[in-house]
């Protein structure tokens, strides 16, 4: 009951942000948690809140223990290792995180070269972030609308940008 509490309390969030504080919503998984100590769902719920919140440290620790104890393989745990480390620009751990991330089946996953277009741009590497980029438009059926900034990249062009192919 506290868990589906809690998902009740960020689905409202995102249509009506600050319908509940968040702080409200750490406490319901937390509460969670300690129901029920073995439910990585509600573990990896409460290290997403944590990274959402800003508390890398803790949401680091979180994904970590469910690594380590739970599933050496959780996708999103490493995912969200990979999230911490582009936040706190340490770019070398990302590109290794991404090394393990998408290796064997995901070896040719777009997004691995969409997470190393972003390190290289915020590194300043713009010729190697564009490479990365030209992959996975060779890669897409239909290609795919990107935009490279100085500082991210976007998903689309909706965002009032100019690429760097632009300038």
């Amino acid at each position: 009951v506290l868990f589906r509490s809690a998902n009740r309390c960020i689905t409202e969030n995102r249509s009506h942000p600050g319908s509940y504080p968040h702080g409200k919503i750490m406490g319901l998984v937390e509460s969670a948690i300690d129901d029920n100590p073995t439910s990585v769902e509600y573990r990896m719920l409460f290290a997403q809140l944590l990274f959402m919140d800003g508390d890398f440290g803790r949401a680091r620790d979180v994904a970590t223990e469910i690594i380590e104890r739970f599933n050496r393989t959780h996708f999103k745990a490493r995912q969200l290792l990979l999230e911490i480390a582009i936040r706190e620009q340490r770019h070398e751990d990302a590109l290794q995180i991404i090394s393990g991330l998408y290796s064997g089946l995901l070896a040719n996953d777009p997004e691995a070269h969409f997470y190393r277009a972003r390190i290289y741009t915020m590194q300043g590497r713009y010729a190697e972030a564009l490479r990365e980029i030209d992959i996975v438009e060779a890669a897409a059926s239909r290609g795919a609308v990107l935009t490279l900034l100085y500082t991210a990249l976007t998903e689309s062009d909706w965002t009032p940008a100019t690429s760097v192919r632009r300038l």
